[in-house]
């Protein structure tokens, strides 16, 4: 059992059955202990392991406060196999951020107030501290005063760095896709300076020729913060196949399976390759758990209709059921066909220039029964619908 593996300090082993302690542990790897029954919750409703686990998980956020430095996270390993090396701070300090959260909201879960304000004071120094030490508020750079940008540890280029990346910031710090996307995921940024922080992370993706530059801990990050800030560079980062790429991985290698590198090499352990499968279910397609209601007892439905991409067919099995978004369009007309189990609900984006227009089979949607319209939101209108089956068209 993992969580017996956890040593007298409270830090977690980063390999088990084992234990193993040593080199290669670091807070996203050892921190599964916390991680990992929150996204289980997220995605099955089930606490259980929340339940069983949040003593550990207490003691693993006190560990990682006990070997900060400076208030940071500057140990293990980083970003592994990026493309482009990011600062350990800016990579380790957010899962700090991160499991303070999460044992915060577990703690509220299981009625321990004070508990539940501790941990969510200890989330808000850390923000602090990132934003005090690396954040640049001028120019929403998250960086190290001084870093010299060279390429990830054991990675193979297929060509220099300076021809795969093109400088663009000015100042005292370099700015790279790790470091941007790990603290909006984490919600770091003050408000006042995140559309600034948005703006320099998609400058950093068009240094790189709209290319990614991260790796094992930033790569899933960066495809979740790009579903809702910038898809269209999502889909360019996942389609192209040029280096780095999940075809540069597999087809471009010479290789019919994803291995642990973007060329294709070291191990069978596609930790960056199965990011494509999450893309493609909550970007494409659309469906995700709302985390209002775990376990998708409320669902999202919000799909990306992006560069030549002209239909999605997809569904997840949720623990009520089958959950269905498929789309197509045809010019400008789109149709969505959604399906929501029963006892269960859904916010559903349907993609549209103007609310008034969208229909749901046939009929106004506005006008359907179960159908209740929300708002009108990035050129989409949002819909609260309960279970059934959906029929929605529109224009673009």
């Amino acid at each position: 059992d993992f969580l017996d593996t956890q040593d007298a300090g409270g830090n977690f082993p980063n390999v088990t059955p084992g234990p193993k302690f040593d080199a290669f542990n670091s807070p996203w790897w050892g921190g599964c202990g916390v991680w990992l029954p929150w996204e289980w919750y997220q995605y099955y409703g089930d606490d259980t392991l929340l339940r069983e686990s949040y003593p550990a998980m207490k003691r693993y956020v006190d560990y990682l406060d006990k070997v900060a430095q400076d208030g940071l996270q500057q140990w293990g390993l980083g970003d592994w196999y990026s493309v482009e090396d990011t600062p350990l701070a800016l990579i380790n300090t957010p899962a700090h951020v991160h499991y303070a959260d999460v044992v915060s909201r577990t703690a509220a879960m299981l009625g321990e107030t004070d508990e539940a304000q501790k941990y969510a004071a200890v989330a808000a120094r850390l923000r602090q501290a990132l934003n005090q030490k690396l954040l640049d508020p001028a120019t929403g750079i998250y960086g190290q005063p001084g870093w010299v940008v060279v390429h990830g540890k054991h990675v193979l280029l297929p060509k220099p760095l300076e021809q795969l990346h093109s400088v663009w910031w000015t100042g005292d710090r370099p700015c790279t896709q790790g470091g941007q996307v790990m603290a909006l995921a984490m919600d770091v940024p003050p408000k006042e300076v995140r559309g600034q922080v948005e703006q320099a992370l998609l400058k950093e993706i068009k240094a790189h020729h709209g290319r990614l530059s991260t790796g094992f801990v930033a790569t899933p990050y960066l495809l979740r913060v790009l579903r809702d800030l910038a898809p269209e560079a999502g889909w360019k980062m996942t389609t192209t196949e040029e280096f780095p790429s999940w075809l540069s991985m597999t087809r471009g290698s010479g290789s019919d399976v994803m291995k642990e590198t973007w060329n294709g090499g070291a191990a069978l352990m596609p930790s960056l390759g199965g990011n494509i499968a999450a893309w493609n279910m909550e970007s494409l397609a659309g469906i995700r758990p709302d985390p209002e209601g775990p376990g998708f007892k409320k669902t999202i439905i919000k799909p990306n209709m992006v560069g030549d991409l002209q239909w999605v067919n997809a569904h997840h099995d949720s623990p009520y059921g089958k959950i269905v978004s498929n789309w197509k369009r045809e010019g400008s007309k789109i149709s969505m066909d959604v399906t929501i189990p029963a006892n269960t609900t859904a916010t559903v984006f349907v993609p549209a220039k103007d609310a008034a227009e969208v229909t749901e089979s046939g009929k106004p949607a506005s006008e359907v029964e179960g159908v209740k319209f929300l708002r009108f939101e990035n050129n989409a209108a949002v819909y609260a619908v309960g279970s059934g089956t959906y029929q929605f068209q529109s224009q673009l």
